[in-house]
């Protein structure tokens, strides 16, 4: 059987052990509590601004995604658009190509023409008057003998002299 005694033993037990509760919990609200809150309120403040540049630096991806397309884009379009300037650029000098051919054509047909009006005038400076002289030299022998046939002669002779000069100046 318990006595008093014993009774009295524990409940002077229990008194001191919530006494050491509450100084416990005393003590933890006087000094730790304030700066477990402090410590916890520097960390929720911390991990809202950590969200802060999670959500900034997300945002900053998709802008920076975006920006990536629009290049793409640009890119492909100045790709075209350099494929559409080479074929301009193709074209131009094949048409360049066929104006430098024509051109080159037309002054070789014309120096072709040149070269045989300056090979005609040689020919006719060298064989017109090899003509003319044997003309005279024929007409000579044929007419010798008659004062009518020297004056034909002479007549025939003055005019080709005339025609060959005529030429030559025209």
């Amino acid at each position: 059987m318990l006595v008093v005694s014993d009774i009295v033993a524990v409940f002077f037990r229990l008194a001191n052990f919530a006494m050491l509760i509450a100084l416990c919990v005393y003590l933890f609200k006087k000094y730790i509590y304030q700066s477990l809150r402090d410590q916890i309120a520097q960390k929720c403040v911390f991990i809202r601004g950590l969200e802060n540049k999670m959500t900034a630096l997300e945002r900053q991806k998709d802008e920076l995604h975006v920006q990536i397309v629009q290049q793409q884009t640009k890119c492909k379009k100045l790709m075209q658009d350099i494929a559409v300037w080479q074929q301009a650029v193709i074209h131009e000098q094949e048409k360049a190509e066929k104006e430098r051919q024509a051109s080159a054509d037309e002054q070789s047909k014309r120096v072709a023409v040149q070269t045989a009006y300056l090979e005609a005038e040689r020919l006719r400076g060298v064989v017109l008057p090899q003509a003319i002289g044997n003309a005279q030299k024929q007409l000579h022998i044929l007419f010798q003998e008659s004062d009518a046939g020297r004056i034909f002669t002479k007549d025939i002779l003055t005019q080709l002299q005339q025609s060959v000069h005529k030429q030559r100046g025209s």
